[in-house]
């Protein structure tokens, strides 16, 4: 004798335990794919806002000392002032008792000093980011790994947890080495750009 579905659904018997642990599993198989897909998305976004800000910062700076509105060349306030001169994005300044400071995407903390060139005397930014994931540091040295880029953002040297060098003698595999060369809680990404 054939039972039907429709007669199972409806009879008082209901579904056994290991006919609701198949389902419920297949659920947790569907919902745990988009908690991974969604997590990924998310990291990419802010990979992207982290480009998009550092482009924005370089482009801003340089436009800004043409123009010879620069900020004072004092290391403290460097975040207030930069901010206030519209080269750095609001959003990245958090304001404190004791200043202020910029925050990532990644909700890591992000450095600016302006001063001279020790060498020549020359006016340079420099900008240090710190604990950033390797494959934010990555992304984001690989999209500035071009001569077209370096000369465009006057982009001098570049640091990846360890001595600094030339930014253009950094090969793609040499800044996914010194992005991944620490973990990310204690990564350093430092580079110089000359602001005019």
């Amino acid at each position: 004798m054939r039972i039907s579905l429709l007669s199972r659904l409806n009879s008082p018997q209901g579904f056994t335990l290991i006919e609701l642990g198949i389902v419920l599993s297949i659920v947790g198989i569907i919902i745990s794919g988009i908690w991974i897909y969604t997590a990924q998305i998310n990291n990419n976004n802010k990979k992207l806002r982290l480009r998009q800000d550092m482009i924005q910062i370089l482009t801003n700076t340089r436009a800004t000392f043409a123009n010879a509105d620069a900020p004072s060349t004092a290391t403290t306030g460097v975040p207030q002032a930069f901010a206030t001169a519209g080269i750095i994005p609001s959003d990245m300044v958090v304001v404190t008792t004791g200043g202020g400071s910029l925050l990532s995407p990644f909700n890591t903390k992000i450095s600016v000093i302006n001063g001279p060139q020790p060498a020549t005397g020359h006016p340079q930014v420099v900008m240090q980011l710190f604990n950033l994931p390797a494959d934010a540091c990555t992304d984001l040295f690989m999209s500035f790994a071009n001569p077209g880029a370096i000369k465009q953002f006057g982009l001098q040297n570049l640091a990846l947890n360890g001595p600094e060098a030339p930014f253009a003698s950094f090969t793609p595999a040499s800044i996914a080495a010194g992005c991944g060369a620490k973990p990310a809680a204690s990564s350093v990404a430092a580079f110089s750009f000359f602001p005019n």
